[in-house]
């Protein structure tokens, strides 16, 4: 299986015609001027109309990477290393400058080690170890042959050596290795330990672990989650205890959820793992929210190319008073906030006013800043915007503006004929009733008569 190289930083300093890779992290609170996946994609317009290469799905694709074996260039850089050095000491061999051909060799071998567990690491060893037996045997040193080449068939057993290659007397010399002398007990411990580990050719075991091997040089390889793996070589003729460490592994930073009140030191290691394994050179790290009662695009860049990793000051760019959007209009920031999704694309419809330019605005403040860092050579700061009080906890969403009356129509209740015919009946019959009452005693009962139509208002 082959293995995916990530350049990381590397990509963006081989030209200035050449995009550099901006990923992309967006973050937002339930009630938030905008969901996270509408801020990235205003933030991934505005690093692409700067003519740099957005990355939006960073977390994704740098999860997807790792899941499938991608390794940063400089740990591949071992490779061209060990391979050089063989090179020039198979060159000095051939020179009849022994000496010079043993001592390049042996730093090759160094090298291989480092990449060992990767795909081709073994084999490249192999054939070193198999050139130092050579060396070894033009040097008159024959026992130093015999181990290297018995190393070398246990490291690729399935290694053919022919004279198309090496020398006879090589050749003849590697197919007449003895049997194995031994056995001998070697112990391997990790650090920490339970790594599993492969001794030689045989299946994976937990450390620690003993085991017999044959008399002379041995490889061990250690596999530990969230740690780097490693290798070592050891040459056991008597009972042996190695200890192997294996270092934490940027890679399992991936992982991280990196949520809002994610704290510096531990956004630091995550950030820079999905920049590196997301193909990219620089983060920005996007956060939409509420500030003084009005949405707010918070922003702040940081690149890789100073190890762990060096950022900008954060950057804040805020909407007008948000007021002047009522609530109930599909392109209104309180929509917005009550988690409609549909509500955030008609705000951003180009509008300078708009959440929309307001992360690009931010966005690009935040890579201007970064730019002006690394122009000067600064220190720069940490990842802190996730844990930003401005970010998290951050304001609570504004309580929306009650919808004004509706103003169509206002006052006809008031011109209905009804209404009015329906006053000017009870206003009769109480004028009636009081002044029979008044007037019972009289022996004139006057009469009364209203037309409602005619004193009240015009009926049609």
């Amino acid at each position: 299986m082959g293995v995916a190289v990530l350049a990381g930083g590397v990509a963006a300093g081989a030209g200035p015609a050449r995009a550099r890779g901006i990923a992309i992290v967006a973050r937002a609170r339930p009630g938030a001027p905008a969901p996270a996946a509408q801020v990235a994609h205003a933030a991934a317009g505005a690093v692409t109309a700067r003519g740099d290469r957005a990355v939006k799905d960073a977390q994704i694709t740098s999860r997807a990477q790792v899941a499938a074996g991608a390794v940063p260039a400089a740990r591949l850089a071992p490779f061209g290393r060990a391979r050089a050095l063989a090179r020039d000491g198979w060159r000095d061999y051939l020179a009849v400058d022994f000496a010079h051909a043993k001592s390049l060799l042996e730093d090759a071998a160094t090298a291989a080690l480092a990449v060992v567990p990767l795909a081709g690491g073994r084999a490249l060893l192999a054939d070193i170890i198999l050139r130092q037996g050579a060396v070894a045997l033009a040097m008159g040193d024959g026992p130093r042959a015999r181990a290297d080449f018995s190393f070398a068939r246990i490291l690729d057993p399935e290694r053919e050596v022919t004279i198309a290659r090496f020398s006879p007397d090589v050749v003849k010399s590697y197919a007449e290795l003895l049997a194995p002398v031994g056995p001998m007990a070697w112990t391997v411990q990790t650090d920490p330990p339970g790594a599993q580990l492969k001794v030689d050719s045989g299946e994976p075991r937990p450390a620690p672990l003993t085991v017999q091997v044959a008399r002379g040089r041995h490889l061990v390889v250690a596999r530990a989650p969230g740690r780097l793996p490693a290798a070592a070589m050891a040459t056991v003729t008597a009972p042996l205890v190695t200890r192997v460490g294996l270092a934490p592994d940027p890679a399992a930073a991936v992982t991280a959820p990196l949520a809002l009140g994610t704290t510096m030191a531990e956004a630091l290691p995550a950030l820079a793992a999905v920049t590196r394994f997301s193909g990219a050179s620089a983060v920005v790290v996007v956060v939409a929210a509420w500030h003084g009662g009005r949405p707010a695009a918070l922003a702040q860049a940081c690149t890789i190319a100073r190890a762990p990793l060096a950022c900008g000051r954060v950057i804040e760019v805020t909407v007008g008073d948000r007021g002047s959007f009522p609530m109930g209009d599909r392109g209104s920031f309180p929509a917005a906030a009550g988690g409609d999704r549909g509500s955030f694309s008609a705000a951003a419809g180009g509008d300078r006013g708009s959440f929309s330019a307001a992360v690009a605005a931010a966005v690009g403040g935040a890579l201007d800043a970064l730019d002006a860092l690394e122009g000067v050579g600064a220190k720069g700061h940490g990842p802190t915007l996730l844990n930003d009080p401005r970010a998290y906890p951050g304001e609570a969403a504004p309580a929306p503006r009650p919808p004004p009356l509706p103003t169509e129509g206002r006052g006809s209740v008031w011109k209905n004929p009804l209404l009015w015919i329906g006053v000017g009946t009870v206003t009769a019959l109480a004028a009636g009733t009081t002044l029979y009452l008044v007037t019972r005693d009289h022996e004139t009962a006057p009469v009364i008569g209203v037309d409602v139509c005619d004193t009240f208002i015009h009926c049609p």
